[in-house]
């Protein structure tokens, strides 16, 4: 199975923790360690958005995966307030996730026209 990773690291990632080396239990130590130089992290667009923003974080690569696990909402439907909730917390995630991905996208595109350009 290929995972669509390149073979150098579906090799050393998929299904198998590292034998040596700091074990990041927490996303934002792992975030953090990718951002302070310490190796490559896969997450999502939208968790990342800020350090994309500021281009701490950069794509390594034009793959993409959907979660296996998602979050989910359940309401009482008679209550306005619940539905307004509901609504608003929607409307902030796709915002954060749609962002996040045009982030990604502008800097592959930008990346692409640099070699396109070399």
């Amino acid at each position: 199975m290929s995972h669509g990773l390149p073979g150098s690291i579906r090799r050393f990632s998929i299904g198998r923790k590292p034998a040596r080396g700091p074990k990041l239990l927490d996303l934002g130590l792992t975030f953090e360690a990718a951002v302070n130089g310490h190796g490559i992290a896969l997450c999502r667009p939208s968790l990342v958005r800020d350090w994309l923003t500021r281009r701490a974080l950069r794509p390594l690569f034009d793959i993409f995966a959907r979660p296996t696990k998602q979050y989910y909402v359940l309401a009482d439907v008679q209550q306005q307030a619940s539905q307004l909730f509901v609504q608003w917390l929607h409307a902030v995630c796709s915002d954060n996730a749609e962002g996040g991905l045009d982030l990604i996208h502008d800097e592959l595109r930008h990346l692409q026209d640099g070699i396109a350009g070399s």
